[in-house]
């Protein structure tokens, strides 16, 4: 199963793909964005494509569950209510794969109903809707920021 695009590119961006920074090349990051609202899943791919990540969407657990078993990903963007479970139950499978990467879980709830949980699965942050272009890339940005500290 491949990954839905919702700009409908056709390409799909390889690993070694290296945009040069400030600092030189270095290495585009992976991101799973899951979200079943057709509107906010193009609107985070496209603010994450803008800051040069390699952006993969999906609308459902199933379809996130596929993208892993297919792949690997640097962090993942998940909305926490989706039409066949929830953001954790992604979040559930990506620890189980052994991955650290910064798991950021974008609800309309109240964040408060779902702190529970948040330790249970090593969810970076919550962030809640409505978002802000900004409140995501910074989020993405001190993920990736910790987890190059933590590996000096």
């Amino acid at each position: 199963m491949r990954v839905q695009d919702p700009d409908k590119r056709s390409e799909t961006p390889s690993r070694s793909e290296t945009p040069s920074s400030s600092n030189g090349p270095m290495e585009t990051r992976r991101i799973l964005v899951v979200d079943d609202d057709d509107g906010i899943r193009v609107l985070l791919c496209r603010m994450l494509r803008d800051q040069e990540y390699n952006v993969y969407s999906t609308e459902s657990v199933a379809g996130a569950g596929a993208a892993l078993a297919e792949q690997s990903f640097d962090a993942f963007l998940l909305d926490y209510r989706l039409r066949d479970g929830s953001g954790f139950d992604i979040a559930k499978i990506v620890r189980q794969q052994g991955s650290n990467g910064p798991i950021i879980l974008i609800t309309g709830y109240n964040s408060e109903v779902i702190a529970a949980d948040v330790k249970k699965f090593e969810i970076f942050q919550i962030i809640e809707k409505p978002f802000t272009r900004n409140t995501i890339c910074s989020a993405l940005k001190t993920a990736f920021g910790q987890i190059k500290d933590a590996a000096s």
